[in-house]
């Protein structure tokens, strides 16, 4: 129950971050307030209220959810007041102030606990705080939800925990556990109490099928929203035929779906997903601290399902993005025998599960790369991946080095397997989107068929090249060249 209670406020911590730690969101309060974008964008199913409030926590911006009506005439004030008397950037930044985290409060309001979470709104891309030629926030983002007491009571009877109740006064009765609500180092806002008795693991068994089919529910439910966003960007299609200025107002306005289609469900998909998988990890931990093996197979199973899912949003999210040419680069020197090794590290469990050996050979200097490193990783994982999915059994050798090609310097990703290798015809279409390199391995190699395509889009949005060599049954190779990043040391050497 208290792992139960700490993934309610991580989630909305975590949803409250996804908000704030937005390009777009510091582009359109901080840098220029529009209130048509901040309208459009900042209102969430999964709280009570949002409130943008400057750095001197006068109130900008206020939305309160609709199904509460007149009955949070009075949460501002109460959001407010949970808060400390100041809020300033300091206290949100760890890691050299490159990482943002939102703080989490617990007060009270109408005699219910009241959760509230606080992030300055900060842009992702750094070189964002140049142009605004201050380090200091202007505005601070605030979540508030009252505490939903109901749910977790549910979550407690779905592992069998009986009598659950919420209460502002601890149940004295001797046969009741109980859980305080509030921050830690205070004094409780509310209890949740219920029979003292151990769950066992039949009513898990009971409810484990209604859980996995929630999440086939949410599975269809994206696929479903990303499908009738392509429906229409058709319809736009067929209609921009008729005529050329027809064309452009529908395209115009495909536009603005696409970007309000990212605005949106980046957030409210990935939200709820992040949600399922922390539950879900909960429930098998709670399983293998009480020796219930098969119940932490079945959670564990849920966990895996859903980081699938994740990773399938973010690439299709990935490649809107890249389509509306919304994707920011920050370039900055890229050590290439790091970025190998750190990849390769990520991959080997995947390798070692499938008998697959990886190598990595580096050329043993500091070469660099100039290019954004985030993307980089991104499509290293990609071919890396890639490369250990279609091999069996066989080898991925990774090499990192530096190298020449068409009179210029650059830094180079070398990608060899030795797996199920392609033909020339394969070969040609190789980067169509929504397409694997074989469609007759759609069934035996799960993926959306995007990863080329986004990596070679990204690749290219850094000045950089990608290669591909391949013979059907032999094995393949890819090449990543990024442009070098040259300071002095590397200028003398060469």
């Amino acid at each position: 129950m208290e792992r139960s209670l700490e993934a309610t406020i991580d989630t909305q911590r975590a949803m409250t971050r996804d908000y704030a730690h937005w390009d777009e969101s510091f582009k359109n309060t901080t840098m220029r307030w529009n209130a048509e974008f901040i309208q459009d964008n900042f209102y969430s199913d999964f709280v009570d209220s949002f409130l943008i409030v400057s750095a001197d926590m006068k109130v900008r911006y206020e939305w309160v959810h609709p199904r509460n009506g007149a009955v949070d005439a009075g949460r501002t004030a109460a959001a407010l007041a949970t808060l400390p008397d100041e809020l300033t950037l300091e206290d949100f930044l760890v890691d050299d102030d490159q990482v943002v985290t939102a703080r989490a409060y617990v007060g009270r309001f109408s005699g219910e606990p009241l959760i509230v979470t606080v992030l300055p709104i900060y842009p992702e891309t750094p070189s964002l705080l140049q142009e605004t030629g201050s380090r200091t926030p202007i505005d601070f983002l605030i979540a508030s939800k009252t505490f939903d007491y109901p749910q977790l009571a549910a979550i407690g009877r779905q592992i069998g925990l009986s009598g659950v109740s919420f209460s502002v006064e601890r149940d004295p009765a001797p046969d009741r556990a109980s859980l305080d609500i509030g921050p830690p180092g205070a004094a409780p806002v509310g209890y949740v109490s219920w029979l003292d008795r151990r769950p066992g693991t039949v009513s898990f068994n009971r409810h484990i099928g209604w859980l996995l089919l929630g999440f086939a529910v949410l599975s269809a439910l994206a696929a479903l929203t990303i499908s009738r966003s392509v429906k229409n960007s058709l319809k736009a299609s067929e209609g921009a035929r008729l005529a050329a200025e027809a064309a452009q107002r529908d395209a115009e306005r495909a536009n603005a779906a696409k970007s309000q289609f990212l605005a949106t469900m980046s957030h409210e998909l990935r939200t709820p997903l992040n949600a399922i998988i922390g539950y879900s990890e909960i429930l098998a931990e709670s399983a293998e601290d009480s020796n219930r093996a098969a119940d932490a197979r079945d959670a564990g199973r849920i966990v895996t399902a859903g980081h699938h899912l994740l990773s399938l949003i973010n690439q299709i999210l990935d490649h809107a993005a890249i389509e509306a040419e919304a994707v920011v680069f920050s370039p900055s020197a890229v050590n290439l025998s790091d970025m190998a090794r750190e990849v390769v590290g990520l991959v080997n469990p995947m390798a070692g599960a499938s008998g697959t050996r990886l190598e990595l050979a580096c050329d043993g200097l500091t070469t660099k790369a100039l290019a954004d490193p985030v993307r980089v990783r991104q499509c290293l994982l990609n071919i890396v991946g890639n490369a250990v999915k279609f091999t069996r059994a066989g080898t991925v050798r990774v090499e990192s080095r530096r190298t020449r090609k068409d009179g210029r310097d650059w830094a180079l990703f070398s990608v060899s397997d030795t797996g199920i290798g392609m033909t020339p015809q394969t070969l040609e279409r190789l980067f169509t989107p929504f397409l694997q390199a074989d469609g007759s391995n759609s069934r035996q190699f799960e993926g959306t068929g995007l990863g080329l395509a986004i990596t070679k889009r990204l690749i290219e949005g850094m000045s950089g090249q990608i290669e591909v060599a391949s013979t059907l049954g032999v094995g393949t190779t890819v090449l990543l060249r990024l442009p070098l990043y040259l300071d002095e040391s590397v200028a003398a050497a060469a």
